[in-house]
């Protein structure tokens, strides 16, 4: 599942820098670990970010997630550097925190 995951991300990731307020979108492979993956989106603003919620391209990266990968847990670092950890499935709910 990991060469299906990497080139799912690959198109996901083009469409996603094509939103308006992305600065920059970073995806890697682990390199002990080939079963974990690193992604980073930053964004100009916390409202871009929230745009991006509620975007067709957020539901196909989350729905690729779902799909992908099993147990993902994602960490997102907001302005004042507070980091939220989502381990359940539901990721728009739990960012609409932010």
């Amino acid at each position: 599942m990991n060469l299906e995951l990497l080139q799912v991300m690959g198109s996901i990731i083009i469409n996603i820098q094509n939103i308006e307020g992305c600065l920059n979108i970073d995806f890697k492979q682990d390199n002990l670990n080939k079963d974990q993956f690193y992604f980073r989106m930053d964004w100009q603003n916390n409202i871009f970010f929230k745009s991006l919620l509620n975007s067709n391209e957020f539901d196909i990266f989350e729905g690729s997630l779902k799909t992908l990968c099993y147990n993902p847990t994602i960490e997102i670092i907001g302005k004042n550097n507070r980091v939220l950890k989502i381990i359940k499935k539901n990721y728009k709910r739990e960012l609409q925190r932010i």
